[in-house]
């Protein structure tokens, strides 16, 4: 995917330490191959979408965009219980000065 650093690989991280599961990482990285930014894209204003956050393991699908990526999860609504998220969102993210920075939510 395009970055201001230089072309990134996106991947994702599952955790389920514990037997419950984590929120997934969606890791970049970049030539070498170097480790340059991950989130778990709970990092910006859902709950204006309807929504709280992703759901656990919550990573669908992903697919690069011109500037970035954008990443299909399974979304929490307001009164979903975590382990069992209703909705679904697209995500659209950026790499910049290190840190990933969510553009956009859009709820499906």
């Amino acid at each position: 995917m395009p970055g201001g650093s230089g072309p990134f690989t996106a991947v994702v991280a599952d955790c389920n330490q514990g037997v419950s599961p984590w929120p997934h990482q969606v890791l970049f990285i970049g030539p070498g191959p170097k480790f340059v930014a991950s989130s778990d894209l709970y990092d910006a204003n859902w709950k204006t979408h309807g929504l709280t956050g992703p759901a656990r393991n919550d990573v669908e699908s992903m697919t690069k965009t011109k500037t970035g990526l954008s990443v299909n999860v399974s979304a929490e609504r307001l009164n979903d219980a975590s382990c069992y998220p209703g909705g679904s969102a697209t995500v659209t993210v950026k790499v910049a000065g290190g840190k990933v920075v969510i553009t956009s939510i859009k709820r499906r």
